[in-house]
């Protein structure tokens, strides 16, 4: 008789429990929804080791997870692995408080409503097992986002404890180019990953579907931990940098840190802070169209805070679209040097302040934002964006051509307005992505 207690770990992953044969439609999506709102999974798609399915279940059922989510389909009832193996140890665990412990349900009854007596008849479980408990539907997003967002503030208070000991400060690392793991060595308190890219060097658009919805999870959590400071690390796209920190202005916490690859804490200033004086930035280049192409009032400004230029990108861009804009301007590091972690708070203001006087200029002009330079910068400049609407773009070069070669261009990815409720992420940018146009070309 094995007599370990299973241990439950707030660091752990979430156990995502399913039928594949009905389930993998629901489950995949809310794996993912749980990565990008910062919960770690397991979920046997991504985590399940070679060697002997049942032991390696075991293995991660008593390996120390902070939760589950039992994803309820009508033909769970022919899953002896889910009734016998999963189910059993899932309720033990969800004996402790510590345990967050989800039920995403399928099952309708014949109104069309949610069938709550299903879980605990189809997993021959005795009445009030199951059904007592908490439920969500997650036929749509808005329902899966619910569900999450439960998870994440259970998570969160049980951590609150130990936020408040670490000088009110709670720790979130990002990863949007990685695969996922469920056991990170990293014990961040939210731990936000999402899809990595398949092709190419831009973030994955299921992803960024993702991540608009999760953010304002996000966001929920920071708020319910009372923390007054966020430190984040770890690594990301400059368009989402500038969308985290969107979703984390001054109004919800009070001082962001950004922990760069290096080891440098590049810290949030006051919301209020003018912009530096000796300027740090020099404008480079400026152009005005004497006539707005279309009505529309959008402008072009491109941030270079890198040593070395790197303009191939900027000219395709100015090349192909400056009709499209009534002004650009180009800004430069005054010094030429890369920028210090020291300036980032005067640094962050000065960039907003000559956004928000470009914008201003132009008619409250949509900012298209060709930004190069350091993610933790980015993080911090987003935070401050909460007044403009900002098509944020990602360099890349993957050729957009059979055998062509790299072809440098910026890609609109995320247009942010901050500070709604739906969260900073408004609209995400389609892309017709490179193997899609090689096999189109293949075809004809």
């Amino acid at each position: 008789m094995n007599t370990l207690k299973p241990e439950i770990s707030p660091d752990g992953p979430y156990f995502v429990s399913y039928r594949q044969s009905d389930g993998t439609d629901t489950a995949v999506p809310v794996a993912w929804l749980l990565r990008a709102a910062g919960l770690p999974v397991w979920h046997d798609q991504t985590d399940l080791p070679p060697g002997n399915t049942e032991t390696r279940l075991d293995e991660a059922l008593t390996g120390g997870l902070a939760g589950a989510v039992l994803v309820v389909t009508p033909e769970m009832q022919f899953s002896g692995v889910v009734r016998h193996r999963e189910l059993p140890k899932l309720l033990e665990l969800d004996r402790d408080p510590r345990f967050g412990f989800g039920i995403a349900n399928t099952v309708r009854s014949t109104s069309g409503r949610v069938d709550y007596a299903a879980p605990d008849r189809i997993l021959d479980q005795v009445p009030g097992t199951l059904s007592n408990k908490k439920q969500h539907s997650v036929d749509t997003a808005g329902e899966r986002r619910q569900l999450i967002r439960d998870l994440v503030i259970a998570h969160i208070h049980q951590k609150r404890a130990a936020i408040r000991d670490a000088d009110s400060t709670i720790r979130i690392m990002t990863q949007t180019r990685t695969p996922p793991q469920a056991w990170e060595e990293d014990t961040a308190d939210l731990k936000v990953r999402i899809r990595p890219g398949q092709t190419g060097r831009l973030p994955n658009l299921e992803g960024l579907e993702d991540l608009a919805l999760a953010l304002p999870i996000v966001a929920d959590g920071v708020s319910a931990s009372g923390a007054k400071t966020v430190h984040i690390s770890g690594g990301m796209h400059l368009s989402v940098a500038l969308a985290v920190g969107a979703a984390l202005p001054s109004t919800i916490v009070r001082k962001i840190l950004v922990e760069d690859v290096d080891g440098n804490v590049w810290v949030s200033g006051p919301a209020t802070q003018a912009h530096s004086d000796p300027e740090l930035l020099v404008r480079h280049n400026h152009l005005v169209n004497t006539i707005s192409p279309d009505g529309s009032s959008k402008v072009l400004v491109y941030m270079d805070l890198m040593p070395t230029p790197s303009d191939a990108a900027l000219k395709t861009v100015l090349r192909d679209r400056a009709g499209e804009f009534v002004s650009f301007e180009h800004f430069k590091s005054r010094s030429g040097q890369m920028m210090s972690h020291t300036d980032a708070p005067s640094l962050a203001a000065e960039m907003l302040h000559k956004i928000k006087k470009i914008s201003g200029e132009n008619s409250n002009a949509e900012i298209h934002l060709l930004f190069r330079g350091p993610y933790a910068l980015a993080v911090l400049l987003g935070r401050l964006l909460n007044t403009l609407r900002v098509v944020a773009y990602e360099w890349d070069d993957t050729p957009t051509k059979p055998d062509s070669g790299p072809a440098p261009r910026y890609e609109p990815v995320l247009t942010l307005c901050p500070s709604v409720p739906e969260g900073p992420i408004s609209r995400i940018h389609p892309r017709q992505e490179p193997d899609a146009v090689m096999a189109t070309a293949t075809k004809n």
